[in-house]
């Protein structure tokens, strides 16, 4: 996925750290915001303003991360690797915390999930997926309407579907197809947010090697929304009827 403005780079000289680590905190702000997870990074009182000094260290970060990694491997895939949840606890600490403090100030629970995953892609340092946001408003969808995205914005347009058609059952009626790790944390946030809880069905997330010889399954949805910055599928479509397929 093409790369956005680095909003984290003064945690660790180590690009790749800095982004993944920052994105963890932030998902898991939020996952003990909506109780998934114990409160360990969270303010107790969000109306209490935070200082340097009662903001707890990166360390907590690195253990948290320990124990949730195994539970949820393809929203925290980067320290699944040895040594990686160890690294967290050495990032430096003044941009610790202006970072903690800046995420702490973030609405959470009860804030729209395109506006959560927003935030996600910045603070992750990905550009937005370049989707085409009339093409996805426009989709004439219903209650029971099954949605398949095929790669590579990583559950961006199903957000924004989900946003537009507020009666769409979009947690249990969509799968999501993406290419690479990166596209898969996205798509596992974009998941868990619709779901509300990070347990959601592994069978709705498929992760394919190589986008231009795989082929979506064409019963999994009545619609595929192809993303038109990848490989043309045209040669590949033929057993679906062409206006079930849209270039977002």
């Amino acid at each position: 996925m093409e790369s956005g403005p680095d909003l984290t780079g003064a945690l660790s000289p180590d690009r790749e750290l800095a982004r993944h680590a920052a994105f963890a905190l932030y998902t898991l702000l939020w996952l003990e915001a909506t109780g998934s997870v114990p409160r360990r990074l969270g303010a107790a009182d969000q109306r209490r303003r935070s200082t340097g000094a009662d903001l707890p260290g990166p360390e907590v970060l690195a253990a948290t991360l320990s124990d949730v990694t195994a539970r949820w491997p393809r929203l925290f895939p980067y320290f699944a690797a040895p040594g990686a949840c160890d690294a967290v606890a050495g990032v430096v600490p003044a941009a610790w915390h202006q970072l903690l403090g800046w995420l702490r100030a973030q609405p959470l629970a009860g804030t729209e999930p395109q506006a959560l995953y927003e935030i996600g892609l910045m603070v992750l340092g990905v550009a937005f997926p370049a989707v085409d946001i009339a093409t996805i408003r426009d989709l004439p969808v219903g209650r029971r309407t099954r949605v398949v995205e095929w790669p590579n914005a990583a559950g961006y347009p199903t957000l924004l579907l989900a946003t537009f058609h507020p009666g769409w059952f979009a947690a249990d009626r969509v799968c999501l197809y993406v290419q690479g790790d990166e596209a898969t944390v996205l798509a596992a946030w974009a998941l868990t947010l619709l779901h509300g809880d990070p347990d959601w069905p592994a069978a709705t997330l498929t992760t394919v090697a190589e986008v231009a010889t795989e082929t979506p399954d064409p019963q999994a949805g009545e619609w595929l929304l192809h993303y038109r910055l990848h490989d043309s599928l045209d040669d590949r479509l033929t057993h679906l009827p062409a206006e079930r397929v849209l270039d977002i």
